[in-house]
């Protein structure tokens, strides 16, 4: 089976397929779901840096350290709304090897925080992707995200590539 996930400016959209069955029926992904939560960071994540200058959002860079033999440079994106996003990106691929995000500050008692990996990147067609995602939203539960067969824009209508004017 084949998993299409696409967002359209607005919200997420997922159909499953089959080979024997290629008639695709879109529902909108719950994008609070658990197994879900790399992609409403991954939206954040965008975001922030498609707009760095957005008054609802502050970029700044951390302190630049070793790790395994990498130079790692954390990037902070804080979100008016209490959440905030570190990458932790690798010098000099520039890949996010991981990322911690948190909401509301530390010292609140409804602080929460998780942490996303990214590894295994390869290229597909000259974009290096993730082919696994892992995140633990809880001491209890870690979600693992495998891809296997990433493609892009295929048999999709042109409908959800088009420019939205802002």
């Amino acid at each position: 089976s084949e998993e299409i996930i696409v967002y359209d400016g607005k919200s997420f959209q997922k159909s499953e397929t089959t080979s024997s069955d290629l008639s695709t029926q879109w529902q909108t992904l719950d994008i609070n779901a658990p197994e879900n939560l790399w992609i409403d960071y991954d939206r954040l994540f965008d975001s922030a840096l498609l707009n760095p200058k957005d008054p609802n959002k502050k970029i700044s860079l951390g302190v630049a350290y070793m790790e395994g033999g990498q130079v790692i440079q954390p990037i902070t994106i804080e979100l008016k709304n209490e959440i905030k996003i570190t990458n932790f990106v690798t010098i000099p691929d520039h890949l996010v090897k991981r990322a911690l995000i948190e909401f509301n500050h530390p010292e609140d008692p409804k602080y929460y925080s998780y942490t996303i990996n990214y590894e295994n990147y390869e290229s597909v067609n000259g974009v290096l992707l993730p082919k696994k995602i892992t995140s633990k939203p809880s001491e209890d539960a870690t979600i693992v995200t495998e891809f296997y067969d990433v493609q892009f824009n295929l048999g999709i209508s042109d409908f959800f590539f088009k420019a939205i004017s802002l």
